[in-house]
């Protein structure tokens, strides 16, 4: 199936515009931000949408009316056979107009790919969780391996297996040269990139950063945490570690067991994350009191609920951060994952840990 759908609500200055290109509902929010703190007119929204229906592209459908758009470009394909196509359909689309400004949720290949062919004048990274964190570090930090500012077909695939990295290697090589036979860029080689983002980053050299804190977000909502009702439950923010991190399902039960038995005088929600199976969240159901599976992410979720939460805990989870930059007065905990094999993960978790603690952002090791 080969689908790019495009909608035009008003008439564009094709020679002013600016594009947010996001795959996720968190990337949505800061796209939000962006867009009301730039004051940006002419605006094109791009959902990048790949592989099967999931719950990201069905959320980001729910919720488009939340972003003040001019023109939106949905692509989708459930067939890869049909991507390079959809790469040039869209590629041709987006050359139609030249930029003022560039908001993009990941700085992925399947990003850099369409940025790459078309004119802009600035460049910026809006959030895609604690992704943000690794790699500005990755791409500014001088002591970094990539901080000559030439990005590398692996970048953002260190967790890779070698046999995938080959597949990978394969396909990238077959689509750069398709591309370049169409007359088109495959990636870019180097970047200016800035960061529109909620983290508090380290800053080096000239590089631009740019923080909010989901203002215009509460003011759409009318939510303030002072007047909300504050919940005494503790809420704990679920991952799916058995997948990004390898660590297995049972063992992440059994650190779970080990931090709910701190809490045993309050009522304890958990709050899966949607890549958490329906087979561990059954298993995790017999430890706490309630499941709660919001019908949006969590931000969303507090602010249009007018939540207020008293203690959040979690292990290294973006919610974390998130929802300490919407309730300032909560406490919210983080535990450190035990993780001594992996020296390049441990460091992802530090500097992750590090971030948070800057936040006042409670920083645990997990002991039995």
């Amino acid at each position: 199936m080969l689908e790019l759908e495009v909608f035009d609500k008003h008439n564009l200055n094709k020679a002013e515009s600016n594009i947010f290109i996001v795959s996720t509902l968190l990337q949505l929010l800061g796209a939000i931000e962006a867009q009301k703190y730039f004051k940006t007119k002419n605006n094109i929204l791009v959902f990048l949408f790949y592989g099967n229906k999931n719950f990201d592209e069905s959320q980001l459908l729910q919720k488009k009316h939340l972003f003040d758009y001019d023109k939106l470009i949905i692509f989708s394909s459930e067939n890869t056979k049909n991507l390079l196509l959809l790469n040039i359909a869209l590629i041709k689309e987006l050359k139609k107009y030249l930029y003022n400004q560039v908001f993009v949720g990941f700085f992925s290949a399947n990003f850099r790919r369409f940025i790459a062919n078309i004119q802009y004048n600035k460049l910026f990274l809006i959030d895609d969780g604690v992704y943000t964190i690794y790699i500005h570090d990755e791409l500014y930090n001088p002591k970094s391996r990539l901080s000559n500012k030439y990005i590398l077909p692996f970048s953002e695939k260190k967790r890779k297996t070698f046999i995938k990295k080959i597949r990978f290697w394969i396909f990238h090589n077959f689509r750069k040269n398709y591309l370049l036979f169409h007359g088109y860029k495959n990636d870019m080689k180097k970047y200016d990139l800035g960061f529109f983002t909620m983290f508090q980053l380290e800053k080096y050299g000239d590089e631009i950063i740019i923080n909010h804190n989901f203002n215009f977000l509460k003011k759409m909502h009318d939510f303030d945490y002072l007047t909300n009702r504050l919940d005494q439950k503790l809420y704990f923010i679920g991952q799916p570690l058995e997948r990004v991190l390898d660590i297995s399902l049972d063992t992440y039960l059994n650190y779970l067991k080990i931090i709910l038995c701190k809490y045993k005088d309050y009522k304890i929600v958990y709050i899966p994350h949607r890549a958490e199976s329906l087979e561990k969240i059954k298993r995790i159901t017999i430890l706490v009191d309630k499941i709660l599976v919001p019908d949006t992410n969590i931000e969303l979720y507090l602010l249009e609920n007018k939540k207020n939460l008293s203690h959040v805990v979690s292990f290294v989870s973006t919610a974390l951060y998130s929802i300490r930059k919407l309730l300032p007065t909560s406490i919210i905990e983080a535990y450190i994952l035990p993780i001594q094999d992996n020296v390049k993960v441990q460091e992802s978790l530090l500097l992750t840990y590090k971030t948070f603690s800057c936040m006042d952002i409670k920083i645990i090791p997990l002991k039995d």
